[in-house]
């Protein structure tokens, strides 16, 4: 029996946030209200570290040496563009393009709650640096984002 599972099990929500809302605690952004984020389909996180070269004449069997510097995480998703309110692709929609001045300081800031029945539920905050819209003749709405995480928590209660 395998242990995979579809990403479809996979939910996402989002709470707009201002900039300085990055460092919140754990216990803080759980009591943030998070709109469910609808008709998601690809959802990729991807974690990649920088690094610099400190390779000397002393290196062993001259083999290069490396250090860690800094780690860029980053979540893209897409999906069908559904209009019902449960979606709440508008209100996804007006936080990214159209930053509200006093709830994001006008920056498109949020955070995205990355829920799993099984695995941990990961709080991932950040920018979101895109957003796509397309609207085919002869096919669904589709959408698609892409988002620079500056912070992410782990919730690891049951």
């Amino acid at each position: 029996m395998s242990t995979a599972y579809t990403g479809r099990d996979r939910l996402l929500s989002f709470s707009v946030c201002k900039p300085s809302d990055g460092g919140e605690a754990l216990a803080t952004v759980k009591a943030r209200t998070f709109l469910h984020i609808g008709g998601t389909r690809g959802k990729t996180k991807n974690a990649q570290w920088d690094t610099a070269d400190v390779t000397s004449s002393d290196s062993p069997q001259f083999n290069k040496e490396y250090l860690v510097t800094f780690k860029e995480n980053t979540l893209s998703v897409d999906g069908i563009y559904l209009l019902d309110a449960s979606a709440n692709m508008d209100a996804l929609e007006d936080a990214i393009v159209f930053p509200d001045a006093t709830k994001q300081d006008g920056q498109p800031f949020m955070w995205l709650k990355f829920e799993h029945p099984q695995l941990t539920t990961r709080y991932l905050f950040g920018m979101v640096t895109s957003f796509e819209r397309g609207e085919p003749y002869d096919g669904g709405s589709t959408y698609s984002l892409e988002m620079n995480v500056m912070n992410e928590l782990k919730d690891t209660t049951p």
